[in-house]
């Protein structure tokens, strides 16, 4: 008898997230395209996941756990290592769909063999599920994307949002694992950049997810020039990648670093008016440093 594998692998690495957990996976479960399976990825918790996992009586639910925490990066890999579907949905713990989330993203993969990932539009969220006001989208319609034109303006600011992200299998394939090199944050571009490079972009209207800001999350937790840090490595490593199939590659490489010393004076204006000089300093310094390449 020939397996059968489901068309979708909904990816959900969670970390101490069990507070909104159920949630995300009610999200899946009532979407209107139902062949799915649900790989939950636990990075070792020290919450409930296990058992808000083992709650769920649905048999496309499929639960592992790293034996130590490792870092959402290789939890990813982890989730791809043993998802069985033909296109990979990536969602947090913290996030959610809405129903007709992975129906809208597989059809532009289905109608479209030269799309690699197709991301869309979303709704911000707080802690309590409360809609936040809106952040600027990349487009206004449906696009897309050639890769490496994609990639031009991907480098300069990541406008790719996780959770309404679907990838074709055998792209994520083709470039390789998430790096574990890159630090707590920023991974997800890194692989966003690195797909660009081998297959075009598309980008749903249709709002298809809501992506939850609060206190606990990666961003929210990622500190002192630690997120600035991991750009820094994301613009480096593609860089290096990129620097031989990408026309006019010096003047985007100096737009990249630019960009990168824009976030830091950023940073540091925040900083500054938070009264912590020694930290908007630092910034000034980062953003010195990655202007020139440093």
């Amino acid at each position: 008898m020939t397996a059968h594998y489901p068309k979708i692998s909904v990816c959900i690495p969670a970390c101490n997230c069990s507070r909104y957990l159920k949630q995300a996976l009610d999200s899946v479960l009532r979407q209107s395209l139902q062949d799915f399976e649900i790989i939950v990825y636990d990075d070792a918790s020290m919450d409930d996941t296990p058992q808000v996992a083992a709650a769920v009586q649905d048999r496309r639910v499929r639960y592992f756990r790293n034996p130590r925490n490792m870092g959402v990066a290789a939890t990813r890999n982890n989730c791809l290592a043993v998802s069985r579907g033909k296109y990979i949905a990536w969602l947090d713990a913290d996030d959610l769909y809405y129903p007709e989330m992975l129906a809208v993203q597989s059809a532009v993969l289905d109608q479209h063999p030269n799309v690699g990932l197709v991301h869309g539009a979303y709704h911000v969220i707080d802690h309590e599920g409360r809609r936040l006001p809106d952040w600027p989208l990349p487009f206004s319609s449906e696009v897309i994307e050639s890769g490496r034109e994609a990639f031009r303006e991907l480098i300069l600011s990541n406008y790719i949002t996780t959770p309404t992200v679907m990838v074709r299998r055998e792209c994520h394939d083709q470039v390789g694992p998430f790096s574990e090199k890159i630090g707590k944050s920023s991974s997800d571009w890194e692989m966003w950049l690195r797909l660009t490079l081998h297959a075009d972009l598309a980008f749903t209207s249709k709002v298809v997810a809501q992506y939850r800001q609060h206190n606990s999350s990666i961003s929210a937790t990622t500190r002192n020039g630690e997120r600035l840090r991991c750009d820094g490595r994301v613009v480096q490593h593609v860089l290096a990648i990129a620097r031989d199939v990408i026309p006019n590659f010096e003047i985007l490489q100096r737009q990249a670093r630019t960009a990168l010393a824009v976030k830091a004076l950023r940073d540091s204006n925040d900083a500054f008016t938070s009264g912590c000089r020694a930290a908007a300093l630092q910034a000034v310094m980062h953003g010195f440093r990655m202007r020139n390449g440093l």
